[in-house]
């Protein structure tokens, strides 16, 4: 059993729990709301080409195994270039 000090000496926890329960909670929610949207995008970055991006982003990736960068590879072929071959970033819709 854990003890802490207490004013007489050493109190276990349950001891000090009792005799100093904690206030309850507040009947309605914490009157702050936070909410932040920002983007900020590097003109840039925004004129990189899709394919160019995911072969750049593979490649700094040194540690992956060798299936895995094919799968990598194989992934944006597969699916992106079909519908956004010669893309660039900036014209990505953004959500």
């Amino acid at each position: 059993m854990r003890l802490r000090a207490a004013a007489d000496g050493k109190a276990t926890v349950a001891a000090l729990a009792a005799a100093e329960p904690l206030r309850p909670a507040p009947p309605v929610p914490f009157p702050a709301t936070v909410s932040v949207t920002h983007t900020v995008t590097d003109p840039e970055r925004g004129k990189v080409a899709l394919a160019d991006y995911a072969a750049t982003w593979i490649s700094q990736r040194p540690k992956l195994r060798r299936r895995t960068v094919d799968h990598y590879r194989w992934l944006p072929k597969k699916h992106i270039a079909p519908h956004l071959a010669g893309s660039r970033w900036a014209s990505c819709p953004r959500r």
